[in-house]
């Protein structure tokens, strides 16, 4: 799927919430699944990720948590694809293969 940069730039901003999404339209709704599961088992999914939000989570582990939890964030997502994380949170002092977009934004080439 095609990302637009508009797009990135709101999610990036912080502008859009679950609710605007899902009271969007429904061919939209139908691209998006929302659950919940535990981030230190393997992730219930066959295929890869093209947009992963994790905003304001990673604060809660230590550095070797977040290590594990970065390199299965990449791995999980498509050439291509974008990590959303928290604007409490960073990358640095964990090695990562993503590029820097922005604050909170990171893409795997």
């Amino acid at each position: 799927a095609v990302i637009s940069q508009t797009l990135i730039k709101k999610i990036g901003g912080g502008r859009v919430a679950a609710h605007e999404i899902m009271i969007g339209t429904p061919a939209i709704r139908n691209l998006i699944e929302f659950e919940r599961f535990n981030l230190m088992e393997a992730f219930p999914y066959q295929d890869d990720f093209n947009i992963i939000f994790c905003r304001n989570v990673m604060i809660y582990f230590d550095k070797e948590t977040q290590q594990r939890l970065v390199d299965k964030f990449y791995q999980a997502l498509k050439p291509g694809g974008y990590l959303f994380i928290g604007h409490s949170e960073s990358l640095m002092g964990i090695h990562h293969r993503f590029k820097y977009v922005k604050p909170t934004i990171y893409h795997k080439a």
